[in-house]
């Protein structure tokens, strides 16, 4: 009975102790605003495309997400919670497919090896760097739910 009561108080410490080191991690992270919007290319939704914000001057935090099947996004700077740090970014988009991977045949083990190919970037590739692509966001300090990215070609 003793040994319980010992082994059960001691996992309500490493409980407390746990949350709480969680509790300060947070306090120290700058405050977060909803950032929500929807990616765009040629007109249509983008779906699948990694979207980054980069801090202007690259001093403060980053935050990214996924498009969903019809374009919207909600920017995590701390995931995963929702949110991000209020404020003027440049803005990143990017989308891939992998190049289809070449089975071995054994048949053919003396040929030359084939080349390893770099996924293909199925949007400009000017979108996936942050001084290329011309994007800005603004998070203002209340939040947005209506940001919009229009990619063309």
């Amino acid at each position: 009975m003793q040994r319980s009561v010992l082994g059960w108080l001691c996992c309500v410490v490493l409980c407390v102790g746990c949350s709480g080191e969680s509790d300060k991690s947070k306090a120290n992270r700058p405050k977060t605003s909803t950032a929500k919007g929807v990616v765009t290319y040629g007109g249509k939704p983008l779906d699948d495309a990694l979207i980054v914000f980069v801090p202007e001057e690259n001093e403060g935090t980053a935050a990214s997400a996924v498009t969903d099947s019809h374009g919207g996004f909600s920017m995590m700077a701390f995931p995963p919670e929702k949110g991000a740090v209020p404020g003027k970014y440049n803005v990143t988009v990017s989308k891939t497919i992998e190049p289809p991977t070449v089975e071995f045949n054994e048949s053919s083990h003396d040929a030359p090896a084939p080349k390893a190919s770099k996924p293909k970037s199925l949007i400009p590739s000017k979108y996936s760097q942050a001084k290329t692509s011309n994007l800005i966001a603004v998070v203002p300090a209340e939040g947005t739910e209506t940001l919009q990215i229009d990619l063309k070609d």
